[in-house]
């Protein structure tokens, strides 16, 4: 498979005036290209805060985090990169569902013979169909989860970013969204995200990295 995201020695702290917050202790991880990697630990361990470094939103204050070789900024110029972070808000409320999700997907060059069929796909297996035309404000907020997520699988990127996926959703939801992550997989997508326990979607990941124990491990 070879490796996409290399860390080394990886911190990330925040400072008020003489004092300093850990957010991400010393981290040595890989992540294979086309695996799914999940990161796990309990709330405050620095989960969001390491997602937000790989997806080039923050910076580390100490070590060297790589995609693709390069640093997480130039990597998104040449790695088709989706991010979907905990409580994600960017969408346009007033418009539709769908009038959304064309936007989005269009910036990704996604023609709109493809956006429909892959639309019509997830719709459906979301049971999502008869939200379409509804206004983003109107959705509830376990919908407005599910189409942030839609929004990232539209586009089947390179390299997918979820921080806290399975916030907001029901059991079969949950299972509907492993089903995805894996045909994703399958792609040739290499899926990061981030879980509080220890068990939810444990069953399609190839490895993780427990940031309450800071220990890797590969399955």
């Amino acid at each position: 498979m070879g490796c996409l995201i290399k860390a080394e020695k990886l911190q990330k702290y925040y400072r008020s005036g003489r004092h300093k917050t850990a957010a991400i202790h010393p981290l040595d991880f890989e992540v294979a290209r086309g695996s799914l990697f999940a990161i796990r630990g309990n709330n405050g361990s620095g989960k969001s805060t390491l997602v937000r470094l790989v997806a080039g939103l923050a910076e580390p204050t100490a070590g060297t985090l790589l995609i693709n070789t390069l640093p997480p900024l130039q990597s998104r110029r040449r790695l088709r990169t989706t991010v979907v972070l905990e409580g994600d808000r960017s969408f346009y409320w007033r418009l539709r569902v769908k009038q959304n999700l064309r936007f989005f997907s269009a910036l990704y060059n996604l023609s709109f013979k493809e956006f429909k069929t892959r639309l019509a796909r997830l719709a459906t297996q979301w049971s999502f169909t008869h939200l379409l035309n509804q206004r983003v404000e109107a959705l509830s907020a376990g919908n407005k989860r599910k189409l942030a997520l839609m929004r990232a699988l539209l586009v089947q990127p390179e390299l997918l970013l979820l921080d806290d996926p399975c916030s907001g959703l029901d059991a079969d939801s949950v299972a509907q969204l492993s089903q995805l992550l894996v045909e994703l997989k399958q792609g040739g997508t290499t899926i990061l995200f981030t879980v509080a326990d220890s068990t939810t979607m444990a069953e399609i990941e190839d490895a993780r990295l427990d940031l309450s124990q800071t220990k890797r491990t590969d399955r």
